[in-house]
């Protein structure tokens, strides 16, 4: 969708929309999908291996009552070092 026009270089500018809730059924169609996100792991208390390891998960209002709420990570890998060799 546009969002406007640069007013120096006139190049548009724009945003992509995405319906997360249709998004999300779409991908928990997927049996594979629903599996993983309804398979029980073995946590161990001296072991952190994901989010819900730490103590902002356990300690979180929602997540302690319902412990099998679906949380939705975002991430975005958008950092580069200017002086980066390999790049």
């Amino acid at each position: 969708m546009l969002l406007g026009i640069n007013g120096q270089t006139w190049q548009k500018k724009t945003y992509q929309y995405v319906l997360l809730t249709k998004a999300l059924k779409n991908y928990l169609e997927h049996e594979d999908v629903w599996e993983s996100v309804n398979a029980v792991s073995v946590k161990a208390d001296d072991v952190l291996v994901d989010y819900s390891d730490g103590n902002n998960f356990r300690l979180h209002d929602h997540f302690s009552r319902k412990p099998n709420s679906i949380r939705l990570h975002s991430y975005v890998d958008d950092f580069e070092v200017c002086c980066n060799p390999l790049g």
